[in-house]
């Protein structure tokens, strides 16, 4: 079993002043750490060894002595067996978090050159502020747990702060290495777009391209963006050749199943594993909209919903259902666009979309009220 050395712990953090290339990498240590404390929690909740008591009476003596043994299953060569399944989502996303942190932070600096691994002040302050947090954390379940100070918890519990503090974790350090992006990033000069010229010689411009801040929601001043209930004709979409399907809102396509990793943004892969998980701070109204790992804008704040109906089973009745921001949010794909996550879950094709009012219009008309009740962020109103 993995146990967690506490002076492993606390040597990650580096000392003061330290680059943020430096600090990024004592993240990734207090990650590992998390991991292993995982792992050993999980050990101890699917039963992979047990602690048994066995009384003994030493020889030529009256006391009895209590001898603790650790019971381990073997595979066939006498080794240790590790269960396979231990190795679940919640695990593979702590492993995954030194990753994405490590990517992103990358990537600033090919974009924005050397300065950016060595960061400025805010970066270095929210980049130490979640080690400690990390830290700190695993540090007291360890102790809760293993070492059995202070009020002792069910390990459901201690998984449950844990994976909390891990999302958190990885949530924030991106966050705080996209506002450094933004804070140090200066664009290069604009160059003009390439003229070809035809036979005839008039110049036929590039068309241009679709950006992230170009999407659009259907109001920015209501929470309820209502699907107008005349556009039920909508629901005979005709699929042509080419398995494009023209909306009033825009071009819709399908696709065939793919990897998960290579359709949604990390982070809206993160929101869909973890059905508690809140929406960023930047999604609530002092935030910027964009997605903490991937920066794409999405125009979608909390609280804000998409109202659409279908027909109900009694004649002349219709059923509202509200589409709620996290949906479109764990929609998003990274560079721009979205696809349906119920296509994803329960379809043999996935369904791609531009903007937003494509994705919710391809919701009402293409999915049921049945699929609708599975999906926790899409909600009936009664």
């Amino acid at each position: 079993m993995s146990v967690v050395s506490i002076s492993t712990l606390q040597d990650a953090l580096p000392e003061p002043g330290p680059s943020l290339s430096v600090l990024i990498a004592s993240l990734a240590d207090a990650f590992a750490c998390a991991a292993d404390l995982y792992r050993a929690l999980r050990e101890r909740e699917e039963g992979g060894w047990k602690e048994i008591e066995r009384i003994k009476r030493l020889p030529h003596r009256e006391e009895r002595v209590i001898e603790r043994i650790e019971i381990r299953p073997l595979d066939g060569a006498g080794r240790e067996k590790r269960d396979s399944a231990l190795g679940d989502a919640d695990e593979e996303s702590i492993h995954e978090s030194a990753v994405l942190v490590r990517k992103e932070l990358d990537h600033g600096t090919r974009e924005v050159g050397q300065q950016y691994a060595v960061g400025d002040a805010q970066a270095h302050t929210q980049i130490q502020a979640e080690i400690i947090a990390l830290q700190q954390i695993t540090i007291d379940i360890y102790a809760n747990f293993f070492g059995r100070y202070g009020k002792e918890r069910p390990i459901a519990q201690h998984i449950a702060m844990l994976m909390s503090r891990v999302r958190n974790t990885r949530m924030r350090a991106v966050e705080a290495l996209t506002n450094q992006y933004h804070r140090m990033y200066i664009p290069p000069p604009q160059i003009p777009a390439p003229v070809i010229h035809t036979r005839d010689l008039s110049p036929v411009l590039d068309p241009p391209r679709l950006h992230a801040s170009s999407l659009r929601s259907a109001s920015e001043d209501t929470q309820i963006v209502q699907v107008q209930r005349q556009r039920s004709v909508r629901g005979q979409v005709m699929r042509k050749e080419s398995d494009m399907i023209t909306t009033m809102s825009g071009p819709t396509s399908i696709i065939s199943n793919v990897n998960r990793h290579n359709l949604f943004c990390l982070y809206a892969i993160d929101l869909q594993d973890h059905k508690s998980q809140p929406l960023a701070d930047a999604f609530f109204p002092e935030g910027d909209g964009r997605c903490p790992y991937c920066s794409l804008y999405i125009r979608s704040s909390a609280g804000k919903s998409w109202e659409v109906f279908k027909d109900s089973d009694v004649r002349g009745k219709e059923r509202k259902f509200h589409i709620d921001s996290r949906f479109v949010v764990k929609s998003h794909r990274e560079g721009g666009g979205f696809a349906c996550v119920l296509c994803s879950q329960r379809r043999e094709a996935d369904t791609v979309t531009e903007d937003i009012l494509s994705l919710i219009d391809h919701v009402w008309v293409d999915h049921t009220a049945e699929e609708y009740a599975k999906e926790i962020d899409i909600k009936e109103v009664v």
